[in-house]
């Protein structure tokens, strides 16, 4: 009799997607679309995010819940989730920081490589 082949490790589960985190990828895809050079995606999106930046607390202490890594000049945007608001804080600007309503749902990105959405095309 055949000893059965071992089992492969199951990977591990890849953490859920929280409000913080979606809009931490949102905005590293809009950087990404910036530096590419696409302009209707960006105009919208980037509109959108400015009527959420003012006036804000203080940063929280501890950990962000995510963070934006593709901030030009080596900079991020750290995500806090408090009490259904994503805050995000830029390092070195004092009171001010975006502030958006954790079920809100920004304009779409489509990441780099993934067929647009056109009038002629129909998709």
């Amino acid at each position: 009799m055949v000893p059965p082949a071992p089992s492969a490790p199951h990977p591990a589960a890849a953490p859920p997607i929280t409000p913080a985190l979606a809009l931490a990828l949102a905005y590293d895809r809009y950087v990404a679309a910036l530096w590419r050079g696409e302009s209707e995606e960006v105009r919208r999106f980037g509109v959108w995010l400015k009527g959420c930046w003012g006036l804000g607390p203080p940063e929280p202490a501890g950990a962000p819940a995510a963070v934006s890594a593709l901030v030009g000049a080596g900079t991020s945007i750290r995500w806090h989730q408090v009490d259904g608001v994503l805050f995000g804080y830029i390092p070195g600007v004092p009171h001010r920081c975006y502030q958006v309503p954790a079920d809100a749902e920004p304009p779409a990105i489509v990441p780099y490589g993934r067929p647009r959405r056109t009038a002629a095309s129909g998709r």
